[in-house]
């Protein structure tokens, strides 16, 4: 069970940025006030699976962490999952 919870998560997030590179020039180029074509197909799987990908680490995946992890633990999961959320990462933060 667990080998499959972490081959899905990691599976779900390589698809997830691989979608996420196909539409970041456009999204750059949106962002600037510039003219560009997003693929609505493309958009649509990002949100659609990162919802569902994020209820699955909420209902699956941190439980069975709180059961298997001690409070220092599930700290060190929590600041993780926070610090790759980041624009910029602070290599001297841990």
């Amino acid at each position: 069970m667990r080998n499959y919870i972490i081959d899905r998560l990691t599976n779900e997030h390589r698809q997830i940025e691989a979608w996420w590179r196909d539409i970041e020039p456009a999204l750059k180029k949106l962002a600037k006030g510039k003219e560009a074509s997003l693929d609505k197909k493309i958009v649509e799987q990002i949100v659609t699976q990162y919802a569902a990908h994020a209820l699955f680490e909420e209902a699956v995946f941190l439980p069975l962490s709180a059961r298997l992890l001690d409070k220092n633990g599930m700290s060190a999961l929590g600041l993780s999952l926070h610090i790759r959320h980041q624009d910029h990462f602070i290599p001297a933060y841990i």
